[in-house]
């Protein structure tokens, strides 16, 4: 794979769901070797040790995950556990119509969810994802 692109990236996305570790490990060390802020998304898969080693202590490193909607009280405790694990500057684990949690190794904010008229939800967390690199890109 040619990741030369990377370099001139303000941010990597990467999917690092449990099916894809392989490349989204090289992915993830690609976006390490470029020096760019990655956002590493699980996708609601468990965080594989081959993906933990990789996204260790990357440099200004973000990790979104998602909890089904019945789960929403374990959005806290996995961002808190995912933060432990990779030391990622932040956590965010959205919960569908219950908001979203991120979470720092400094603070915790919890956001609600505003109300729409949902049709379909396939590529929810990616279009979450592109929001959330817009507006940290756009500070």
């Amino acid at each position: 794979m040619d990741f030369t692109s990377l370099r001139e990236a303000s941010f990597a996305y990467v999917d690092c769901y449990e099916l894809i570790e392989a490349p989204a490990v090289r992915a993830v060390d690609a976006a390490r070797a470029a020096g760019v802020p990655l956002l590493a998304n699980l996708g609601g898969s468990l965080l594989g040790p081959a993906v933990a080693r990789a996204l260790r202590a990357h440099p200004r490193l973000i990790v979104q995950t998602n909890v089904d909607d019945a789960a929403y009280a374990d959005a806290s405790p996995l961002a808190a556990s995912l933060l432990a694990a990779t030391s990622a500057a932040w956590v965010v684990v959205t919960a569908g119509p219950f908001g979203a949690t991120a979470m720092s190794p400094a603070q915790e904010l919890t956001i609600p969810a505003f109300r729409a008229a949902v049709r379909h939800t396939h590529c929810a967390g990616a279009a979450f994802s592109g929001g959330l690199i817009y507006g940290l890109l756009q500070g």
